[in-house]
């Protein structure tokens, strides 16, 4: 999801839809991604009615997902920025340019909200999580997943490691970010805030030349660039060593883990 910031907006200089390749990467994070995350809403006992909200829904295809999981409920796929959702023709489906720290919700109108890749990259994410928590009706399901760079710090190859700490810094001084502890903290944000049958996931999957994992990171990586080096945060050099990884068909090493938490709202 594009998130603004000082700097002109983080859509435009980093990982914007507007940016040539978006739509790759998209699709490259929802097969890295999409298959962990639809394990635990499956999972979950939705109503074939349920009301669901897509926060960031980037390509839409956690929203698909929900509507065919709720064939007599809505869904709502929000983004700043809908162009890869505007071509999406279901009557069920309603797409939503939307800003969710600001949008003007109403309490209790949703049964399930999904958030992925989305609170670690807003500095005020604790009040953003209130605001979600309050949109949910009684019994309902949050679903919240972001970033944690716990793995990559322990990997035995320095090129790889200085690299993806090199864009943790770059997206983390432009756009406020947390990638080390905020998804590291769950589930401790959703018990704060009264949710009940709390769960935790934690995915890390394999990076290679070609697995969805290693896909997604070296676009991710090839689109912030030009930000590491004129940030400081590695060398041009520093940055082509590391993407070199990625290319190279005898590389393995661990992906960034993805940390899912979930819970449910109280009844009464």
């Amino acid at each position: 999801m594009p998130l603004p910031d000082d700097h002109g907006g983080y859509g435009e200089r980093l990982l914007g839809q507007s940016r040539p390749g978006e739509a790759d990467r998209l699709a490259a994070l929802a097969d890295a991604c999409d298959p962990a995350t639809l394990a635990v809403l499956d999972a979950l006992p939705l109503a074939p009615d349920s009301r669901c909200l897509d926060v960031g829904a980037g390509l839409g295809t956690i929203a698909r997902r929900l509507l065919a999981r709720c064939p007599q409920g809505r869904v709502t796929a929000a983004d700043l920025d809908t162009r890869f959702l505007d071509g999406t023709a279901d009557p069920r489906l309603d797409v939503r340019r939307l800003d969710v720290r600001t949008a003007d919700l109403p309490a209790g109108s949703f049964d399930l909200i999904h958030a992925r890749n989305l609170l670690a990259h807003l500095p005020d994410r604790e009040r953003v999580l209130t605001r979600l928590v309050g949109w949910l009706a009684p019994g309902g399901f949050l679903y919240v997943e972001d970033v944690s760079f716990f793995p990559v710090d322990s990997s035995p190859h320095t090129a790889y490691r200085t690299l993806m700490r090199a864009g943790l810094a770059t997206v983390g001084r432009t756009v406020g970010s947390d990638l080390d502890g905020w998804a590291r903290s769950y589930p401790a944000p959703l018990l704060a805030r009264g949710l009940t049958d709390v769960g935790l996931r934690v995915h890390c999957g394999p990076v290679t030349a070609d697995s969805p994992d290693g896909v997604l990171w070296r676009r991710s990586l090839e689109q912030v660039r030009d930000a590491i080096v004129d940030g400081g945060a590695a060398t041009g050099r520093q940055v082509e060593e590391g993407l070199a990884c990625f290319a190279d068909p005898a590389f393995t090493d661990l992906a960034p883990a993805l940390v899912a938490a979930w819970g449910r709202a109280p009844r009464s």
